[in-house]
């Protein structure tokens, strides 16, 4: 792989196998220690707390939280893994989809 400095993906893992997963993890964790970034929009959240700084929730089209890693790990219940699944419920129902209210 070249060296970009932002690397965005959507849904980087779906249909890897755990090896393969986990060697995609290891690549994007050296491209991290190499200065570079990454965007990723992912369902899978505990890939996703293991990877990232900072995470984004959008809920129905909507940014409804902004944090980082640490600060959510402040936030979830005290857990040897965080649960980021929880907390996205938490946010979903906390901001209704708009949407659906309206009748789309």
């Amino acid at each position: 792989m070249n060296a970009p400095e932002l690397l965005v993906m959507d849904e980087p893992t779906s249909g890897f196998d755990p090896i393969v997963q986990s060697e995609f993890i290891r690549l994007l964790k050296a491209h991290k220690a190499q200065g570079g970034s990454a965007l990723i929009s992912s369902h899978n959240l505990s890939e996703i707390a293991e990877i990232c700084d900072r995470v984004v929730f959008i809920v129905g089209g909507r940014i409804v939280d902004n944090q980082s890693m640490n600060e959510l790990r402040e936030k979830a219940p005290k857990r040897e893994i965080i649960d980021l699944d929880a907390v996205l419920e938490k946010l979903v129902d906390e901001n209704p989809d708009q949407r659906l209210e309206e009748g789309e």
